[in-house]
């Protein structure tokens, strides 16, 4: 306290805090590496994948799995010794607000049965969302998450501050852009409403009245499918591993086959100013990922839009089949990862080195799919437009259309015995 190392006065020397207040930049790094030291001395490895995740192997407690995010965790166990282990070794360390069987996470419902069938909806969160966001307001039923109109959306001039009107334009964005908001999360198990909501996002920086009128469209048609989710599996298990190549391209073209368990993609683009691309990622019967986004540039012609699609697609493939190796599920990657597209030009410039070297303005994006291919870890497979799910998240589709995909974003296509009934 008196004086430094090299004699320097008590004022001048500094101290090294090894605590750091929530919400600073380094507090969450050195809670992680606090977590990690932790699970690591009790035989918990991270995965290489996903710097959140850890796996422990051992003979007496099995194979555990935990999922870190933020302060939550999310684990499974072959045993019920190898959940107490994990539980005990947390507890070493942290207070434990709540631990028990998943049922809500971030506002979600889960359910799950021992004979191979999970699912999980969003009720609760939606009901508490319209409450606040539409409170007192009429709801009706629309047969769609949109109108026919929203392309036709526009968004209103930005007024200045102290300008007639601009309380009320303020208003109105804020607003829209919270509705947005809680929309971005409740979809993620409503896949269908993707398109719509993708569009009204654009519309953000100015809404105008009818864009309000129609974001309130998707949110009364949310309300009126909150009851629905997604259901994976099916009773008494499936097989997720992937059949011959020819098998698969028969089930995806097959209007009458329920959603495949197997892991597999569907890829699509619209040919716009900017645009839109997206990925559908199914596992189980169900989507385990669904994204739509504008292109970063200008597709020239439907071929440039749909190969960006195919190269995010295959980025995305590589990705979730590490993830399902560091679970325990190599088998599932055995052998190559089938990605659909309704795109000839695209198939053949993704099947075929000679035929990607003549597209010289897509080869460089095309590039590392190319090499995902070789190694056979992905392949492409041609499949009717009206059976693409992607196709539906990139432009307007009509109630038939519609119909005809929500049962296969929901897992709810599963042929089953006839004295059963879907879940």
């Amino acid at each position: 306290e008196e004086r430094g190392p090299n004699g320097e006065p008590a004022n001048e020397m500094y101290r090294v805090l090894r605590k750091q207040m929530q919400g600073t930049k380094t507090a969450s790094s050195m809670a992680n590496a606090q977590l990690d030291a932790l699970l690591a001395a009790a035989g918990f490895q991270r995965t290489l994948g996903d710097s959140r995740l850890f796996v422990l192997k051992h003979d007496e407690y099995g194979r555990v799995r935990l999922a870190m995010l933020s302060d939550d965790g999310l684990g499974a166990a072959e045993k019920e010794i190898g959940i107490k282990y994990t539980l005990d070794t947390v507890k070493r360390v942290y207070v434990l607000s709540h631990h028990g069987p998943w049922q809500f996470h971030r506002g979600f419902e889960v359910w799950h049965d021992r004979n191979g069938m999970a699912g999980i909806t969003a009720t609760r969160m939606i009901e508490e969302g319209i409450e606040e966001l539409m409170p007192g307001e009429l709801r009706y039923r629309p047969s769609g998450p949109c109108s026919t109109n929203i392309k036709k959306l526009e968004l209103d001039p930005v007024p200045t501050e102290g300008e007639a009107g601009y309380a009320r334009w303020a208003g109105r964005v804020a607003w829209f852009r919270k509705a947005a908001g809680w929309a971005i999360h409740t979809c993620q198990v409503h896949d269908a409403a993707l398109f719509t909501l993708s569009e009204l996002c654009g519309k953000a920086k100015s809404p105008s009245e009818m864009c309000v009128k129609e974001m309130k469209h998707m949110l009364c048609w949310l309300y009126e499918e909150r009851f629905k989710g997604r259901t994976y599996g099916k009773p008494g298990g499936s097989s997720l591993k992937a059949p011959p190549i020819e098998q698969i391209k028969k089930e995806l073209n097959d209007p009458t086959a329920p959603v495949p368990f197997y892991l597999h993609l569907y890829i699509d683009s619209d040919l716009a100013a900017a645009s839109r691309w997206s990925v559908v990622v199914m596992l189980n019967g169900a989507p385990i990922m669904s994204r739509t986004r504008l292109q970063h540039s200008i597709a020239i012609d439907i071929t440039d839009a749909e190969s960006y699609a195919y190269s995010v697609g295959g980025v995305l493939a590589e990705l979730i089949r590490g993830r399902l190796e560091d679970i325990g599920h190599a088998e599932l990657t055995v052998e190559a990862t089938p990605i659909g597209t309704d795109n000839d030009a695209t198939l053949r410039i993704a099947s075929d080195a000679a035929s990607a070297k003549r597209a010289l303005h897509i080869l460089r994006r095309m590039g590392h799919v190319r090499w995902a291919t070789d190694m056979k870890m992905i392949v492409a497979i041609k499949m009717d437009r009206t059976l693409n799910l992607s196709d539906v998240n990139t432009h307007y589709c009509t109630k038939e259309e519609h119909k005809r995909a929500e049962p296969k974003f929901r897992g709810l296509t599963v042929k089953k015995a006839s004295d059963e009934k879907p879940k």
